[in-house]
């Protein structure tokens, strides 16, 4: 798998597209890029999966999937609602324990996301009622 990183410039998405066609094209012949209805990008020959932010792309590629990669800054929010949707008993707890819970519920959160996108789901959305570290097959971090 390769991953490249870059500012996000003016227009995230679009540079999002132009990074993950450049990475494609080190791997493939003239790559062209479509996305499926939900959103996700496509490039024949190879699994991808791209994020951003307002600040920055990141863009992952391989031969052979599942792939996923998610971003997230860290900025003031309130994550709380969030996390208590989305986060079972265990994962809560664990994120209770943390001295920089921002920073841990972001860890959490990009993880689940990578996860859901490397299944061809949409992050923490859906999983079938399962938990990340049931996922994952073992206990979160």
């Amino acid at each position: 798998m390769v991953v490249r990183l870059a500012p996000a410039a003016q227009e995230p998405r679009p540079a999002a597209h132009n990074l993950l066609l450049e990475l494609a094209g080190t791997l493939v012949d003239r790559p062209s890029l479509t996305h499926d209805a939900d959103g996700r990008p496509h490039i024949p020959g190879l699994a991808v999966s791209a994020s951003y932010t307002e600040r920055c792309v990141a863009v992952a590629a391989a031969y052979g999937g599942p792939i996923g990669i998610d971003l997230e800054e860290v900025r003031p929010r309130d994550f709380q609602p969030l996390a208590e949707r989305w986060f079972g008993p265990r994962e809560l707890e664990w994120l209770g324990r943390q001295p920089e819970q921002l920073v841990a519920f972001l860890r959490l959160w990009t993880a689940k996301e990578a996860v859901g996108k490397a299944l061809d789901q949409r992050g923490c959305r859906v999983h079938g009622g399962r938990r990340f570290h049931e996922l994952l097959g073992h206990d979160i971090p």
